[in-house]
C-alpha cells in the first residue's frame, strides 16, 4: 500500500457529520488514526467497534484502551475510564466511512468515479477503461481484484473492495497524484459491509450475475439485492446506471433468469431514483437491437475480436486482440462507460485496441511467442538459461518450423458460468483435446461444485479434479463433490495415466502434480486450460498460506518439457 503522509485531526471535526452520542467530553483532542483491529491501536488512535460474523469489535475495547486509542465509536453504549469518550452510534459501519472520508477530506469530490459491479468480467473491464481514460487525456487509478494501481504504480489488493480507511487513503493518494478517474469493482460484500457508505458514482455498471458467494448470501435474489444497493444508494441524481442485458443467462446449458433484465425493469420502477429533478439515467446494454447500446454486427475468431456498437445514432467500429464472446460483452460494457463519460469515439476504438493480456484472464502461460528468432529470444528469455533456449531454438529450427503455438492459458473462472464461458472460447483455439485442471475453495458456496464439476465434464475432453484454496475443508470431500458433477455429465475416470489422446477425468489433489501431469500429457494441437485462481499468487490450506502461482508452475513444468525435447 502507498505510504500515507502523518496526519492529526480533532476528534470534533470528524464526529461533525456522524450521527452520534457522545457519552463524557469530545474536547479538541487529536486523531491520529482509526482502526478497527485493536491489536493495531497505538497512541492517538480512534478504535471503531464493528460487529463481525464471527468476530464482534465491542469485545475488544479493552485492549484498544490498554494500546492507548483516545475514544472508542460503538453501536452499545458504555462508560469508559474517566478521560476517554464513547461515541455511541447507531451503525459502526456507517460511522466508520463517514469518519474515513472526514479523516482524508474526502477526496472522492475530486474525481470522477465509475463503480463496476457482477459476478464476471469485471476485472477485465477495469483494464479496458483504464486504457479508454488514458487514450481520452485522463489519469485513471484503478481498484480492482488483482490490484491497486495509479501513475505506473501497483499495489497488491487485500479485498477487491478495501474497507473504508484504506479506500479513503489509497482516493487520498490518487488525488495527490493527479488522477482525474477512479475505475472502482465493487463488490457483493462491500456493498453489504457498507464499505463504500457515503460514495457517490458518476457512472455504475452491471455486467452480468451467476451462482457465486452464495455461502454468504444464501440465495441468487439475496446476491442479486446487494449488488442492487449500488444502483439504489450509490449513484449520483445526475448520474447514470449501464446495465448489461441477457434475455436469459446460461448456465450448464439452461435457461436461467436474466439479472441483467430483471434490474433493469426494477430501476426503471423504482420512484426513488427517478424523482423529479434527479436526472438519473438507465442505459441499457446488449447483444440485440433492443437495447440502448447494442452490438449485432461482430466477429470473433483466434485474432481477437471486430464488432460495431450503435448507440444513439452513433457507430462505432471496435478491433481488440481479446477473444471470446464474453470479452466481447465486457469491450462493450466498457465502451459503454466511456460514452456515458462523453469520452470522444477515437479514444475509445483506441483504448479497446491497446487493451492487452490482463493478469489471470484467459492469460497465455508459455516460454515462447511468436516466429521470428528476435521475439523468440526475448520471450524466451524470462524462462530459460542462455544455453537451454539457444539448444531448443536450433532444435525448432533444424526440425524446419519455429517454435510451436502456446497452448496453455490460466483462466480466474472460479463459477460455474465463468468456466461454461472461457470452456466454449477454448473450443475456438482447441484443434484436438481441451484438457483443464481446476478445484474450489473450501469454505465457501458447497453448491456449485457439482455445477462446474458438469460444465467441466460437457465441455473438456480431460478433467484434472484437485484443489484450490480448501482452507479447514477436507480437499478430498471437496473434490468428490466436483467429481459428482463430472460424472454426470458423462465422463469416466482414466485408469491408464500414460496413454495417449485418453480422455475422461481423474483427481489429483496436489496442485502443482496436477498442472505437472496436464502439462506433460499435452500434445499436438491440444489445449490445457488451468483455471480458478487466475491471477492469485497463494494457496490456503487450513490455517497456513504459502506462495503459489498457477502461471509460475505451469512456466516451470513448460519448461521442463522443452528442455527435455532439446
Amino acid at each position: 500500500m502507498p505510504d500515507i503522509t502523518e496526519r492529526a485531526k480533532k476528534l470534533s471535526t470528524l464526529l461533525a457529520g456522524v450521527a452520534c452520542r457522545p457519552i463524557g467530553d469530545i474536547d479538541d483532542r487529536a486523531v491520529t488514526a482509526i482502526e478497527t483491529d485493536s491489536r493495531k491501536v497505538k497512541p492517538g488512535a480512534l478504535f471503531v467497534a464493528v460487529a463481525g460474523k464471527t468476530v464482534d469489535g465491542h469485545d475488544y475495547i479493552q485492549q484498544a484502551l490498554k494500546n492507548g486509542c483516545v475514544a472508542v465509536v460503538g453501536e452499545k453504549g458504555s462508560h469508559l475510564p474517566d478521560g476517554i469518550p464513547f461515541i455511541e452510534v447507531q451503525d459502526s459501519r456507517e460511522a466508520l466511512s463517514e469518519i474515513a472520508i472526514s479523516f482524508y477530506d474526502n477526496p472522492a469530490r475530486n474525481l470522477i468515479l465509475i463503480g463496476i459491479t457482477g459476478t464476471n468480467g469485471k476485472t477485465t473491464t477495469t483494464y479496458l477503461l483504464e486504457a479508454i481514460i488514458r487514450s481520452g487525456g485522463g489519469n485513471p487509478g484503478v481498484i480492482g481484484t488483482v490490484n491497486y494501481r495509479f501513475n505506473g504504480e501497483e499495489h497488491p489488493a487485500l479485498f477487491t473492495t478495501p474497507e473504508p480507511v484504506i479506500l479513503q487513503s489509497v482516493l487520498s493518494e490518487m488525488v495527490r497524484g493527479g488522477v482525474s478517474h477512479l475505475v472502482m469493482e465493487v463488490s457483493s460484500h462491500s456493498l453489504i459491509q457498507k464499505r463504500i457508505h457515503g460514495l457517490k458514482f458518476d457512472v455504475a455498471l452491471f455486467t452480468n450475475l451467476s451462482r457465486d458467494h452464495l455461502d454468504f448470501h444464501g440465495t441468487m435474489r439475496q446476491y442479486f439485492a446487494a449488488k442492487k444497493i449500488l444502483f439504489e444508494k450509490h449513484v449520483k441524481e445526475n448520474g447514470k446506471a449501464l446495465i448489461c442485458c441477457d434475455m436469459t443467462n446460461s448456465q450448464n446449458g439452461m435457461e436461467v433468469v436474466g439479472w441483467g433484465r430483471v434490474l433493469l425493469e426494477e430501476l426503471r420502477k423504482n420512484k426513488e431514483i427517478q424523482r423529479p429533478g434527479a436526472n438519473f439515467e438507465i442505459i441499457s446494454c446488449g447483444f440485440d437491437a433492443v437495447y440502448d447500446l447494442h452490438a449485432t454486427d461482430f466477429s470473433i475468431d483466434l485474432q481477437g475480436i471486430r464488432a460495431t456498437a450503435f448507440f444513439r445514432g452513433k457507430v462505432i467500429n471496435i478491433a481488440s486482440a481479446l477473444v471470446g464472446e464474453f470479452n466481447l460483452k465486457n469491450i462493450l460494457a466498457a465502451v459503454g462507460v466511456g460514452l456515458c463519460l462523453n469520452f470522444p469515439e477515437e479514444a475509445l476504438v483506441k483504448g479497446i485496441t491497446e487493451t492487452g493480456v490482463i493478469p489471470g484472464r484467459l492469460e497465455k502461460v508459455c516460454p515462447f511467442s511468436g516466429t521470428e528468432d528476435k521475439a523468440e529470444l526475448s520471450s524466451l528469455s524470462a524462462f530459460m538459461p542462455f544455453r537451454v533456449r539457444t539448444k531448443h531454438m536450433a532444435l525448432r529450427h533444424k526440425q524446419g518450423g519455429g517454435l510451436p503455438t502456446c497452448s496453455v492459458f490460466v483462466d480466474y473462472a472460479h463459477t460455474p458460468d465463468a468456466l461454461h464461458n472461457v470452456l466454449q472460447t477454448m473450443r475456438l483455439i482447441a484443434k484436438k483435446r481441451i484438457i483443464v485442471v481446476f478445484g474450489c475453495g473450501g469454505d465457501r458456496d458447497r453448491g456449485k461444485r457439482f455445477p462446474m464439476g458438469d460444465v467441466a465434464g460437457r465441455l473438456a475432453d480431460v478433467v484434472v479434479i484437485t484443489t484450490d484454496n480448501s482452507r479447514s475443508e477436507s480437499p478430498d470431500l471437496i473434490m468428490a463433490a466436483i467429481e459428482k458433477g463430472v460424472i454426470a455429465a458423462g465422463k469416466e475416470k482414466i485408469t491408464d495415466v500414460t496413454a495417449g489422446n485418453s480422455e475422461g477425468y481423474l483427481l489429483i489433489a496436489d496442485r502443482s502434480d496436477a498442472i505437472k501431469y496436464a502439462v506433460t500429457i499435452m500434445e499436438e494441437n491440444d489445449v490445457v486450460l488451468i483455471a480458478g485462481k487466475g491471477h492469485e499468487n497463494y494457496q490456503i490450506t487450513g490455517k497456513q498460506r504459502v506462495f503459489f502461482d498457477d502461471r509460475v508452475e505451469a512456466r516451470k513444468q513448460l519448461e521442463r518439457r522443452y528442455q527435455n525435447a532439446a
